[in-house]
């Protein structure tokens, strides 16, 4: 299979991160999970080379030429790295999370390194991502304010998209059925189906 990056875009708290979980060593293509470098404070839960790879401001600005992508969003830097992005689709398929600005940007980007691209839309129940956003404020992860924000700014999200899978709840339950249509995507795609 030629190289295929499915990026998965969805709004705040849809389940992307578990998708992308999911993903990961599964499937035919068995996904690689490229990691992105931020320069945002890390959380408890997280880990440096792990989550993200993890930079004060300065040394994000340093590191700007090596990027693929980048953007400033809240007051922090985040992007991709050339050398994260060659070496894991090196050898097939991997999976990255993006904004919908991002997974236009990757279609550019798919050109210039010559691979394939999926770009899925994972759509939740705006119950299930209010109560999972209701945890993050609780949490102080984020403000009231910055999740009314995201709401807003998410909306309509899913046109912009090659793919939406619209689940009530993105759950283990369904993972194989879902990592089973983004094989056949990333399938369809590698060989010039999907374009």
């Amino acid at each position: 299979m030629e190289k295929v990056l499915v990026t998965i875009t969805g709004p705040s708290a849809s389940g992307k991160s578990f998708l992308e979980r999911a993903l990961v060593g599964k499937g035919k293509h068995s996904y690689r999970r490229l990691i992105s470098t931020t320069s945002r404070k890390i959380r408890p839960d997280e880990k440096d080379g792990e989550h993200y790879y993890f930079l004060k401001k300065r040394e994000f600005e340093d590191q700007k030429p090596s990027m693929v992508e980048w953007k400033h969003l809240n007051n922090n830097f985040y992007g991709l790295s050339r050398h994260e992005l060659t070496t894991k689709l090196s050898n097939g398929a991997a999976v990255l999370v993006v904004d919908p600005k991002g997974a236009k940007r990757f279609r550019n980007i798919a050109k210039e390194h010559d691979f394939k691209l999926v770009s899925i839309f994972l759509d939740a129940d705006e119950g299930l991502v209010r109560r999972r956003l209701a945890q993050r404020i609780a949490s102080k992860q984020m403000t009231k304010e910055e999740v009314e924000d995201r709401i807003q700014n998410e909306s309509g999200w899913a046109k912009k998209m090659d793919w939406a899978i619209h689940l009530p709840a993105f759950e283990s339950s369904n993972e194989n059925e879902v990592i089973e249509i983004i094989d056949l995507l990333a399938e369809a795609a590698s060989k010039g189906i999907l374009k």
